[in-house]
């Protein structure tokens, strides 16, 4: 039996010379929705095709135009709400806002619901300032003949290390430098951690699915600012957005705040994040962390959000300190309790 030369063989097609050779299929690179470009993130961290993303995102926005007003609260900050999310939360975030639009169908209830959740879930903690944890009781009681005694130990006053003076004030920086006093501050509330039952992390977990919960209590998630700088960080009339170089951002304010615009106007250069002297094990703010404030900032001015909840805040703030019932109700019958009912449980109103 004669044997075909290899001329005269038929070819053999590269897909079934790969298999063969046990080599992984080659992927056509003309061929969209395998190409890894054109992939979004879904919500379980899965790439999702970029056809079925930007229908499913066409789809929420359309159903969003479509709601109809009834008299729910908070409802005039729906549409305007809802397209922020739709536009600035990551890619996981934005796949999974937009299928609780989507399932909601018909129903007006059920999208004013999927609104609600995300302003009493994300934006207003993310507003609303961390309580201030309880002072530790001193383990020693300094009474005043403890006091005393300790006194009579001292044998002349304190005086300031020459050498602090000399080497370490201010850096050599002039006399005449600017300076102010610096204040801690979260990027992400560490209250998200400790909140009872967990629903607002739920939410915001959904929105933001890359940050990881037991990361917002380390250094990461801090950083030194002004006091008044920190002050609007923490209520979102400025925010860092990140630039190419690393560990730099770009400083963008939203309000018509007189001293934020004079100082920080669009041509102030650029800010660079980095360890004092003595911090060096310490880490830079986390610059996902800073990509999620910075969004939120995007989210909450896009709507007006901002004095709404302001508002929500100073009315609670205002009903503690003078409303009058000195945590009591009145003896005569005329505490308002509907309206401290309102004021101090808005977030679980819905109807």
């Amino acid at each position: 039996m004669s044997l075909a030369s290899p001329e005269c063989r038929d070819p053999v097609s590269p897909r079934r010379s790969r298999r063969l050779a046990r080599q992984p299929p080659e992927v056509d690179s003309r061929n969209g929705h395998t190409s890894k470009a054109n992939c979004q993130q879904s919500v379980n961290g899965m790439p999702e095709p970029s056809e079925t993303f930007t229908s499913l995102i066409d789809a929420a926005r359309a159903r969003v135009e479509r709601y109809v007003n009834g008299s729910r609260p908070q409802e005039d900050y729906l549409r305007p709400s809802l397209n922020a999310f739709l536009e600035w939360l990551p890619p996981g975030g934005q796949t999974s806002v937009a299928r609780d639009i989507v399932n909601a169908g018909n129903d007006d209830q059920k999208l004013w619901q999927a609104f609600h959740d995300l302003l009493t879930g994300i934006l207003y903690p993310m507003m609303a300032e961390s309580r201030t944890p309880p002072e530790p009781e001193s383990p020693f009681n300094f009474r005043k003949p403890n006091l005393e005694v300790f006194a009579g130990t001292l044998i002349q006053p304190e005086v300031q290390d020459p050498d602090f003076r000399d080497e370490k004030h201010d850096g050599y920086l002039p006399a005449r430098e600017p300076h102010g006093n610096v204040e801690c501050a979260d990027i992400i509330p560490c209250s998200y951690t400790s909140w009872a039952g967990s629903q607002w992390w739920e939410v915001f977990y959904r929105c933001f699915p890359r940050v990881c919960r037991s990361r917002l209590r380390t250094p990461s998630n801090g950083m030194m600012l002004l006091k008044f700088l920190h002050e609007s960080f923490r209520m979102f009339d400025m925010a860092f957005v990140k630039t190419e170089e690393q560990n730099v951002y770009d400083i963008k304010v939203y309000t018509r705040d007189w001293i934020l615009t004079t100082l920080l106007q669009p041509d102030y250069p650029k800010v660079k994040f980095q360890r004092s002297e003595g911090a060096e094990n310490i880490s830079l703010p986390d610059p996902m962390f800073l990509d999620c404030h910075h969004r939120l900032a995007e989210i909450i001015n896009a709507t007006d959000l901002p004095y709404y909840i302001w508002g929500k805040m100073r009315d609670w703030r205002d009903l503690k300190k003078y409303g009058g019932t000195d945590g009591c109700l009145r003896p005569n019958g005329s505490t308002d309790i509907t309206g401290i009912l309102n004021t101090a449980l808005w977030p679980y109103i819905v109807e």
